[in-house]
């Protein structure tokens, strides 16, 4: 546990290709390599994505759920790149293909799930929260 989280905290690109090339024949290590630093930007949400797959590395076979947001870009950047063994994100309520990711305190959800709103909910006043964007009255 200690050499992962060690791992994470210095190669993190590399612990997440690592990861991802025992699970996916398909891609190359210098493809999976582009999908990470393309999908992961900054250090920090390599470190944090590098964590989260050591901990719990079926996500990439189960599309989980429930996935973090930098987990569902991964895994769809992944599927984009031409994986197949690889999982689509699923949705941390009902468990269904998310088709686009809506984030909803720390993992994802599809948009008829409890928690996530349209706006004409917003416009009618309702108390409802509303994920990523607010549409205003009168707009």
């Amino acid at each position: 546990m200690t050499d992962t989280i060690d791992e994470a905290l210095a190669d993190p690109v590399g612990l997440i290709v690592r990861l991802v090339a025992n699970v996916e024949r398909g891609l190359d290590a210098a493809r999976i390599h582009e999908v990470v630093v393309d999908v992961a930007g900054g250090r920090a949400k390599r470190r944090r994505l590098a964590q989260l797959l050591s901990d719990c590395p079926q996500v990439l076979t189960t599309g989980g759920p429930p996935v973090a947001w930098s987990v569902g870009q991964l895994l769809r950047g992944l599927r984009e790149a031409g994986a197949t063994s690889i999982a689509a994100p699923r949705c941390g309520v009902c468990g269904r293909t998310l088709t686009y990711m809506i984030s909803r305190r720390g993992y994802l959800l599809c948009s008829p799930c409890p928690g996530t709103t349209s706006g004409a909910e917003v416009r009618t006043g309702s108390n409802a929260e509303v994920p990523r964007r607010v549409v205003m009255s009168g707009s």
